[in-house]
């Protein structure tokens, strides 16, 4: 009898141990379950973060890009004009409009202030990411480690050498009379007409600022946007941010197929994807996208060339630094 009650007893001993066991390890879980969930929360919202510090350093390029602008189209006409019927001659720069900029083409540019205090925070959490987040992780890391740090060394490159620019011409009389007097100085218009060192500067400027950090810049822009739309769709939010949005009046204007008499034989389709304005033609398979700028200005990448546009009966003027050319609309179609 009394086997039998301490066998009993100790089947119930085991069998509390058994439940005090289950019930701690279901606790566990439950606490392990709680602490994902936090962590993935807390990822959520850095990834959140993320997306507030892309659309400022879009912001950003977006405001080189409107800083070359006018210096790539003085530039072509230094470097090029003579072979676009448009001589870079006395009488031009006496009645340009853009005096100004003959003088601020060698010796300034704009600064870029990118952030990266969120990516820093989420790369410091890289061991609580989820699975989810492991490719738009690995792109980010590309995008601030390799095209952001890019940017930024050829932006201090280029302000380096504004610098050198602005203390050479030092030596000049005429740059005491700066920013009025100087404009119409006889020293300074034989400068910029005659000296092979101004020439050669704009040159740099076309090279390095303009072929080189306008490039990468908008290559870091063009990831920066697809990061950001990517992010947007894993945390269900919206994801086209006001740095890179397309008004629709741009939309509505340059959406659909078109022609010209120059190319007859070749059509050209601007169409809408993934809220970024893109350019196809039937005579090869490259697509451009249009960088809209203002109402009635753009940039074509990656050919990185700036562009406007003029309506005029419903046909609409393309024109670069260099050339126009009249399209009109062949279709209304989409894609």
């Amino acid at each position: 009898m009394e086997q039998n009650k301490t066998g009993k007893y100790l089947k119930y001993a085991i069998g509390e141990i058994i439940l005090v066991v289950i019930g701690i390890l279901i606790a566990i879980q439950i606490n392990n379950k709680n602490q994902e969930s936090k962590s993935e929360a807390k990822i959520d919202a850095i990834f959140e973060d993320i997306m507030d510090e892309l659309a400022l350093n879009i912001e950003e390029t977006t405001k080189v890009i409107r800083f070359y602008k006018d210096k790539d189209s003085m530039a072509s006409i230094v470097l090029y004009g003579e072979f676009y019927d448009k001589p870079f001659t006395k009488k031009y720069i006496l009645n340009s409009k853009s005096l100004n900029i003959l003088w601020s083409l060698p010796s300034t540019e704009e600064q870029m202030f990118f952030s990266d205090k969120a990516f820093t925070n989420l790369a410091s959490n890289a061991d609580a990411i989820p699975t989810k987040y492991t490719t738009i992780f690995k792109e980010l890391y590309v995008l601030y480690a390799k095209d952001q740090m890019l940017v930024k060394s050829y932006n201090v490159e280029m302000k380096n050498k504004a610098d050198s620019n602005v203390k050479e011409r030092e030596q000049f009389e005429w740059y005491s009379l700066f920013p009025f007097a100087v404009i119409k100085n006889e020293g300074f218009i034989d400068y910029v007409l005659n000296d092979f060192r101004y020439k050669n500067k704009v040159r740099i400027v076309y090279t390095d600022g303009i072929l080189r950090l306008l490039k990468y810049t908008t290559d870091y822009r063009n990831k920066a946007i697809s990061c950001y739309q990517k992010i947007g769709a894993l945390l269900n939010k919206s994801n086209v941010d006001d740095s890179f949005k397309i008004n629709q009046k741009t939309i509505d204007l340059l959406v659909g197929t078109w022609k010209t008499e120059s190319i007859p034989d070749v059509t050209f389709t601007t169409y809408v994807e993934n809220d970024r304005l893109y350019s196809k033609s039937t005579r090869d398979t490259l697509i451009t996208e249009f960088i809209p700028l203002s109402d009635s200005e753009l940039l074509v990448y990656p050919d990185i060339d700036y562009v406007t546009w003029q309506l005029i009966d419903k046909k609409i003027k393309w024109s670069n630094n260099l050339e126009s050319l009249i399209y009109e609309r062949v279709e209304d179609s989409v894609k």
